[in-house]
């Protein structure tokens, strides 16, 4: 939740007393999530429909009925599977992902005191493995560029430096070898056909912005918290457009008036 105080304090609190409601591309995401590492949870957040969706009564009854699931036809959950499935079976250093999450740790939260602001913060790994630190994301592309772009727009470098920071400050209270921090790994999985699956092991240069986000975003709540107010964004700013946005006039409008 701390990309919300990036927005401003107020953004930050609101995230934290209203549960986001989700959308249908982040509820697929959490299918996904689900399928992959924690198949066991899956059926008690979906309600699958056995054909497509309509107007009809008894569509909308089925949803309203499971209106706190996320509501699927059957030709989607078996597209989800198979997505799933071909992401388990996808190579990252010549072996299998499954095989990384047979001997992984799913869904670990940690808690610790960031050494900076004494705040206390959580994170909770998608994949704790020995070697690897391993998160998951559902994007809409199959471009590794487009993907980059998105991820520094949502903010996983952000995550990405919070989870690794978090994970090497418990593993020096609790194993002997953790010299340095464990590679973070995100795996972009395309929620479009054909379905592209990466895995994208984060660079120095994308964790030290991820750093820079999360420094600035827990002294502002570091400090909101010390006078206890938090403010929206608001005041006085002049408008202006950017050199791209000004408007040339052409003759074509004249020329075809003329004809």
């Amino acid at each position: 939740m701390l990309k919300n105080a990036l927005v401003s304090p107020a953004h930050f609190i609101q995230g934290l007393l209203h549960r986001f409601k989700g959308s249908r591309s982040t509820d697929f995401g959490t299918l996904l999530h689900a399928l992959i590492l924690e198949p066991h949870t899956v059926d008690e957040i979906i309600a699958i429909y056995p054909d497509d969706f309509t107007r009809l009564k008894d569509c909308t009854a089925f949803k309203e009925k499971n209106k706190e699931r996320y509501c699927l036809t059957l030709r989607e959950f078996v597209e989800a599977q198979n997505l799933a499935d071909k992401t388990l079976n996808s190579k990252f250093r010549g072996r299998h992902f499954y095989k990384f999450v047979e001997e992984g740790i799913v869904e670990e939260s940690i808690y610790y005191s960031d050494p900076v602001t004494g705040l206390a913060c959580r994170t909770r790994l998608d994949l704790k493995h020995p070697e690897f630190t391993f998160d998951v994301k559902s994007t809409r592309y199959s471009d590794t560029s487009l993907f980059s772009r998105q991820a520094c727009d949502l903010h996983y470098d952000l995550s990405a430096y919070m989870y690794t920071l978090s994970r090497f400050l418990h593993e020096q209270k609790t194993e002997v070898d953790a010299r340095k921090p464990k590679p973070f790994v995100l795996i972009p999985v395309c929620s479009e056909a054909p379905h592209s699956v990466y895995f994208m092991p984060c660079s120095v240069d994308f964790l030290q912005n991820g750093k820079s986000k999360y420094e600035h975003a827990l002294a502002i709540i570091k400090a909101c918290t010390d006078v206890q107010s938090w403010p929206t964004l608001g005041g006085e700013k002049e408008i202006d457009i950017a050199p791209w946005q000004k408007y040339t006039p052409t003759d074509s409008a004249l020329f075809a008036l003329s004809h």
